[in-house]
């Protein structure tokens, strides 16, 4: 692990439940959030149809602060910036990729010592082969019967399969591609990969440049999830940050009243008085 990726923050007691703490995530137009059953979220600006939050239909959003304000905005440096509620389970990885995160991987950790979000921003594993035209299909299909398989951009939008938009025919690549260089599918971006097995979930980008029929260069950067424990955490000497009360301004959000605000931040005193 490389400790400059890493952010740990303590989190407090009123945000901490049985099996889950609340977490709230900023984000700008486009993200995605997975977690061991799949797609737990996800927002495309260009596609809010594809909206998918399962924090909305989670009972034990009610047991927290802020659960009547599950979405707000705000402004930072002169950009807009959404924040939504999330609950997060004890020992279950989440990987969120979108802008600003790249491809990032969160997880909680309970201990004695008390409850700490690790925000890790994945370290990339290169991989570079030339491989054969069926061979590029091997990287896109499932492996078992019960994986689940999921095709993101970057930007953390979410392709249902793999398209000829993705990955053209060759007898199309060769209407656009020029003889001397090589051609870099879509658009030169990777697709990401990621499998969620009943063991373990793999993380892959996918790079692929044409460079003659039957024959491609592929980029295959591997992305590790990590099951993190305190005394992983202890040996990176990282400063642990304390976890910020949301400040929410009435100006940029009109569908939320004073009496949301007043309502939320009375069950915070409430829960510092008697944690859950």
């Amino acid at each position: 692990m490389d400790k400059k990726r890493i952010i740990i923050q303590k989190l407090p007691n009123h945000y901490v439940g049985e099996d889950c703490v609340q977490v709230r995530v900023p984000y700008s137009d486009d993200l995605t959030i997975l977690d061991g059953e799949g797609i737990f979220f996800h927002s495309c600006n260009n596609n809010p149809s594809t909206y998918i939050n399962k924090y909305l239909d989670d009972e034990r959003s009610k047991n927290f602060p802020y659960h009547n304000i599950p979405t707000y905005k705000y402004c930072k440096l002169g950009h807009k910036v959404i924040c939504v509620n999330q609950l997060f389970d004890f020992y279950q990885s989440y990987v969120l990729i979108g802008p600003g995160y790249g491809i990032t991987e969160e997880y909680v950790i309970k201990d004695n010592e008390g409850i700490f979000l690790v925000k890790n921003n994945i370290e990339l594993k290169d991989s570079l082969t030339l491989r054969k035209r069926f061979e590029l299909n091997s990287l896109f299909e499932k492996r078992s019967d019960d994986e689940k398989i999921y095709y993101l951009s970057e930007n953390g939008e979410v392709y249902s399969e793999i398209t000829n938009d993705l990955l053209p025919l060759e007898k199309e690549i060769r209407k656009v591609a020029s003889h001397s260089d090589v051609y870099p599918l879509n658009n030169g971006k990777p697709i990401i990969v990621i499998r969620i097995g009943s063991v373990e979930t793999t993380i892959n980008g996918v790079l692929i440049d044409y460079v003659r029929d039957n024959c491609y260069r592929v980029n295959e950067t591997n992305y590790p999830v990590t099951k993190y424990t305190l005394n992983m955490i202890k040996c990176l000497g990282l400063k642990i940050r304390d976890y910020t009360e949301p400040r929410i301004a009435l100006w940029n959000n009109s569908n939320i009243k004073r009496k949301d605000i007043k309502e939320a931040k009375e069950m915070v005193k409430r829960l510092k008085r008697n944690p859950m």
